[in-house]
């Protein structure tokens, strides 16, 4: 069955500086969010990668509790996690202001610590489709502003710089060269 996990309103007020009232409206904000999300998980260079929803339910159980309820998939992955996971301070990602940002800098703090050179070759397909971003950003320069502005909350709220190159083929970016560094 999928895996119930309680979540206290007034704990996480505390732990974001943030009101009650103001935890109780964000949690509104993110049970109408979070259950439609789908997670995107990339099985190895030769097997397609696969999505699903990783919240099945989300409730408001008393005047200070709220019940989040996982889905047996992303239970299932979380469980089969060994050396492959990504820690971080949640006050390095509490401002993000995008969840695009969160995902970016997910994705350049673990190879960060995956690749002693601190340097992250991508295609640029292979990053939006990382971002679930399907149809979106089709033009670079759209792209580029997204990416722009993730990285520069990165680099304002976390203990790493983040910066990037690109790469062409012909005349058409096909790939982004990220360089991490610790501050």
């Amino acid at each position: 069955g999928n895996t119930d996990l309680p979540v206290s309103v007034s704990r996480f007020a505390y732990v974001f500086h943030i009101t009650e009232k103001e935890a109780y409206s964000q949690f509104k904000e993110l049970k109408e969010s979070l259950l439609g999300k789908r997670i995107f998980i990339p099985k190895s260079q030769f097997d397609p990668a696969y999505t699903f929803n990783w919240i099945t339910k989300f409730e408001l159980l008393t005047n200070d509790e709220v019940c989040v309820n996982f889905s047996d998939d992303i239970i299932e992955h979380i469980s089969s996690l060994d050396a492959k996971f990504v820690s971080f301070k949640i006050e390095d990602v509490q401002n993000f202001k995008s969840s695009h940002t969160f995902r970016i800098y997910e994705i350049v703090k673990s190879a960060a610590y995956d690749n002693a050179s601190w340097r992250l070759c991508l295609f640029l397909d292979e990053l939006k489709n990382m971002l679930c971003l399907g149809d979106c950003y089709n033009l670079y320069g759209d792209f580029k502003r997204l990416l722009d502005k993730c990285i520069a909350e990165i680099n304002e709220n976390t203990s790493i710089n983040v910066s990037f190159q690109t790469r062409k083929l012909g005349k058409k970016v096909n790939q982004l060269v990220f360089s991490i560094a610790e501050r």
